[in-house]
């Protein structure tokens, strides 16, 4: 019901930018392409979000981020980015949490080969890393080095990821001491795993793109999280130059069953939601 509820706001906001009377559609690739006249472009963001954790368990705060992606001639890409979002916190489960969170991304491509004008097959490496989050995610690393099939024509561009990492969270005491749990039952220390990953990007209308996004994370024989992501961005706003507003709708579940102890839950959730309405502007 929580994503139900979040998809229909995310499916509204598509509504009003893909019906505005100037979106004539035009193929265009500005959502999808790299820079092929400066290498190194640098991004700002700031904007509000709502973090959700169970059905009447809403975090409302602020959020800002910075990004850059730098191109080495054309087969070496570099991105990183860095965001921390501040919040009201009620959380009435956890009165000690501080309503501060972070998370990162480094991403590493080389492409090693291109069997069309279209496809690309590259290597990757992928690091993610998150904090202290509402939902009591103490630490959160996720990394892999792997395969990836690109595809890039306008107005569409998809790829697939095939990665072989480390995976490991962390839960925040808090919240689990109070079911029983001690510090030593907080974590399984990083696990081996295998990643799935793929994304479809795709031109609406000449000022508006979308962005779906999809992951999941293997160890052995059951699945350590999936993750959904539904964006869309509005290019080259009138009033803010250089710039795009950007809605995101994020959905994370975690498998908990390995830190389950004498039959008992470490948390009463296993997932969480981001809503995020950001401005993301390109300095110059």
């Amino acid at each position: 019901m929580i994503f139900k509820n979040s998809a229909i706001l995310f499916l509204l906001s598509v509504i009003v930018f893909a019906t505005s009377p100037k979106n004539i559609y035009k193929p265009t690739s500005q959502s999808i392409s790299i820079s092929s006249i400066n290498p190194l472009q640098i991004q700002y963001s700031y904007g509000l979000h709502d973090f959700i954790v169970q059905k009447d368990f809403h975090t409302i705060g602020i959020n800002a981020g910075i990004y850059a992606q730098y191109s080495m001639s054309n087969s070496i890409y570099h991105y990183a980015s860095f965001e921390a979002f501040i919040e009201h916190d009620e959380n009435e489960q956890d009165p000690d949490h501080i309503p501060v969170w972070f998370r990162a991304n480094y991403q590493l491509k080389n492409s090693v080969f291109k069997p069309s004008e279209y496809f690309t097959v590259n290597t990757v490496f992928d690091f993610n890393w998150k904090m202290n989050t509402v939902s009591s995610v103490e630490q959160y690393v996720k990394t892999g080095l792997g395969v990836e099939l690109a595809y890039k024509k306008a107005p569409l561009a998809f790829s697939f990821r095939l990665l072989e990492g480390y995976y490991y969270l962390e839960i925040d005491d808090d919240v689990p001491k109070t079911y029983g749990f001690g510090r030593s039952d907080l974590s399984i220390g990083f696990t081996p795993a295998l990643a799935f990953v793929s994304n479809l990007e795709f031109d609406l209308t000449q000022q508006v793109s979308a962005h779906i996004g999809f992951s999941m994370w293997y160890a052995k024989d059951e699945w350590l999280e999936k993750f959904l992501l539904l964006e869309v961005k509005y290019h080259n706003v009138n009033w803010l130059k250089d710039s795009s507003i950007i809605f995101a709708l994020e959905q994370t579940k975690y498998n908990l069953s390995n830190y389950r102890k004498d039959g008992i839950d470490i948390l009463p959730w296993d997932k969480d939601i981001l809503f995020k309405i950001s401005i993301k502007k390109t300095f110059k």
